[in-house]
């Protein structure tokens, strides 16, 4: 049988970092080994979890331990490659992209820099792109072209197996479901939950707390005060598939739960991210944008939250939007465009 290509996905995983961004980037890998043939090698920063994601998959992984500046890291880790899949946010210059494509293709995913323009596909696999992003002049005479959009989605494997889950919050009798991302360094969850906890106890609240939660003693002295509906558990996709209704902060997460038909508020953990956020919100008409953290109050958050409650009609408007933009076959469509570049 013939090998495929060798491909390197450098993704962000440092310390702080949630995994969202990881866990979409090996599905997108899965794909490409298991349609393609592809010899996927992951390029991640140092820290104690990327083993615990990457084991399972077989991937080999090489770790940024800080010796390196950034491009020497990229250099030395793909001298050998045919393609490069970038999804880190570094700012990447112009003629550091094009040494690099002077041996091998690169794939920019999810974020936009100077060497963007230089890239051979820049992708951002998602609804809500900016219009500065989408309208630069720069891309008229890029090398590369830029593409986006709900069908290139990455929804992570994990995701994925619950299809059968898709729709079940319809009948809107399930939880209450707050989740902020692997890490949480703004710390969003402590700032909603005392909100959450002051609902009617009519209403089972589950908080899923991500593996390197970054305020753990905080979150341990507030539990003590929660009501007995309100439940804190270690993140599970099988829980966050349970819910009603979501809370959630701007991230993979936002499209995983459209992905399964779930009603989500969303709250932007930065204001960059807010406005992400609401663009998605005015887009896709499948989320409840709630703005920045820094801005949000009780009343701001508790309102439109009881309203999302007690309207049957609203909660299967915003379901039934994120089942139709949302297909699971983003990865697919993702891994044929860059494996048309080095077919």
């Amino acid at each position: 049988m013939k090998t495929g290509p060798i491909i390197a996905i450098r993704c962000e995983t440092g310390s702080g970092k949630g995994f969202g961004h990881l866990s979409r980037m090996i599905g997108l890998a899965e794909v490409l080994a298991r349609q393609y043939g592809a010899r996927v090698r992951f390029l991640c920063d140092a820290n104690p979890m990327v083993e615990r994601f990457l084991r399972p998959t077989d991937f080999p992984y090489a770790a940024n331990c800080g010796a390196a500046a950034e491009e020497e890291f990229l250099r030395l880790e793909t001298q050998s490659a045919d393609l490069l899949v970038i999804d880190t946010p570094h700012d990447y210059t112009e003629e550091f992209v094009r040494t690099l494509r002077s041996r091998r293709r690169v794939v920019f995913i999810d974020h936009c820099c100077a060497g963007s323009f230089a890239a051979d596909l820049t992708l951002f696999p998602c609804a809500a792109l900016s219009p500065e992003v989408i309208d630069n002049p720069r891309w008229h005479g890029a090398e590369g072209v830029l593409l986006h959009g709900t069908e290139f989605v990455l929804v992570s494997g994990n995701i994925l197996e619950l299809w059968q889950c898709r729709g079940a919050s319809f009948g809107g009798s399930g939880p209450i479901v707050l989740t902020t991302g692997g890490s949480d360094p703004q710390g969003v969850m402590l700032v909603v939950l005392p909100w959450l906890a002051k609902l009617p106890a009519d209403r089972e609240i589950n908080v899923l707390v991500g593996d390197s939660f970054a305020h753990p003693r905080e979150l341990a002295r507030l539990q003590t005060r929660l009501p007995g509906h309100v439940r804190i558990f270690p993140y599970s996709h099988d829980r966050l598939a349970a819910a009603a209704v979501a809370v959630c902060t701007f991230g993979v997460t936002a499209y995983e739960l459209m992905f399964l038909g779930i009603p989500s508020l969303v709250i932007g953990h930065s204001v960059e991210n807010a406005e992400t956020s609401r663009i998605l919100a005015e887009r896709c008409r499948a989320t409840v944008d709630l703005g920045y953290v820094g801005n949000l109050c009780a009343e701001s958050f508790i309102e439109p939250l009881l309203e999302l409650l007690g309207n049957q009609q609203r909660r299967r408007g915003l379901s039934q939007a994120g089942l139709e933009q949302i297909d699971g076959l983003g990865a697919l469509r993702t891994a044929e465009k860059i494996i048309g570049l080095v077919s």
